[in-house]
């Protein structure tokens, strides 16, 4: 499969790094898991203090600090190890693209990375695309006519997922959900978290 992720929140622990950096800088704490520019701006930050603090964790030796989600040091190379093509496909450019690409392989990942640019849509450089993991739903939203599978990587939501958008909550769930879609069944449901709603049971069928 042509399978394509988002960067930040799906490979990296952004908003971890970003609520770091945030209470050092500006004396405020504000969740991780809410550190989005929906959630932040401008109840706790202007537009230009949230841009400012995007940059800096984003880019030079801070940005190559942010951790990773737990699981896609394991997954990924499995992944890659089982004949999906993987690729990075993010809102970063410039410098920003170029430190997440290095960040990368400071953990032996060796992924394309492509940057469409702050605010523009992913699916010209989705196209051809089978599989997308994102963290943002209004970004998948956009790709309903582009790619036949899209996954909402939402560790801390737990709501259902709108339709046409499967959400799973860590690299595990991902992986037994690429095994589904795929057709592999490598990883049985009953070893791992559940799978996302409605996936189960075709697993189950086809075991």
């Amino acid at each position: 499969m042509n399978i394509a992720t988002d960067f930040d929140g799906v490979i990296a622990d952004t908003g971890t790094l970003k609520s770091e950096t945030a209470k050092k800088l500006f004396g405020i704490s504000i969740p991780p898991r809410h550190f989005k520019s929906e959630y932040v701006v401008p109840e706790y930050l202007s537009e230009e203090q949230y841009r400012t603090l995007t940059s800096m964790v984003s880019s030079g030796s801070l940005g190559l600090t942010v951790k990773f989600m737990e699981g896609a040091l394991i997954y990924i190379p499995i992944l890659q190890m089982e004949g999906h093509r993987l690729s990075v496909v993010t809102s970063r450019d410039g410098e920003w693209l170029l430190n997440a690409r290095l960040c990368a392989e400071r953990h032996n990942l060796f992924i394309p990375f492509y940057g469409t640019g702050y605010q523009k849509s992913k699916a010209p450089a989705l196209k051809g695309c089978d599989l997308f993991v994102d963290d943002n739903l209004e970004k998948l939203t956009d790709l309903k006519d582009t790619v036949p599978h899209r996954v909402l990587y939402s560790p801390n939501e737990h709501r259902p997922s709108p339709p046409g958008i499967v959400r799973v909550r860590n690299w595990r769930q991902l992986y037994i959900y690429i095994n589904v879609v795929s057709g592999a069944n490598v990883i049985r449901p009953d070893k791992g978290p559940d799978l996302p709603n409605g996936d189960r049971r075709k697993s189950a069928a086809s075991a």
